[in-house]
């Protein structure tokens, strides 16, 4: 580099600040791109998810709901289901075994998962509405 009219003799501690801001500006641009990935992929999953057939609801460790698709929506008959908390709400849907024996909440697969870790699948129930008394039977898998 020079200065205007004239060569410039750069000092070593110039040297180091100008290596110094090139590699926050290096560091900069990958975060940018990884960031830029991150979030073309947050995309796609929520596109993917949105699009399933199945139903598919995620719960934070307090079992709120923080996702839930149009198909998990319509298996529990278009009932709002974001911010629904699992142990704390009225329950809208009774969930029973495929006899008819009420299962408690604290059996709920996704509870199980949530709280205990444990992953369960292909658990077959029923739900059953509470102010139509209509039923669903499910296959269900948490994790």
């Amino acid at each position: 580099m020079a200065e205007v009219g004239r060569a410039r003799r750069w000092t070593d501690e110039e040297v180091r600040l100008v290596r110094s801001v090139a590699e926050h500006c290096a560091i900069a641009v990958a975060r940018a791109d990884l960031y830029e990935d991150a979030r073309r992929r947050a995309t796609e999953l929520e596109l993917t998810i949105s699009e399933m057939a199945d139903g598919f609801l995620m719960c934070n460790e307090r079992l709120d709901v923080v996702r839930a698709n149009a198909a998990a929506r319509q298996m529990l008959w278009d009932a709002p289901l974001v911010g629904v908390s699992i142990p704390k709400d009225p329950p809208r849907v009774a969930v029973e075994e495929l006899d008819g024996r009420p299962i408690a909440r604290e059996s709920y697969p996704i509870v199980v998962a949530v709280l205990r870790g444990e992953v369960v699948r292909n658990r077959e129930m029923v739900l059953r509405h509470l102010t139509s008394g209509r039923k669903r039977t499910v296959v269900v898998t948490a994790s």
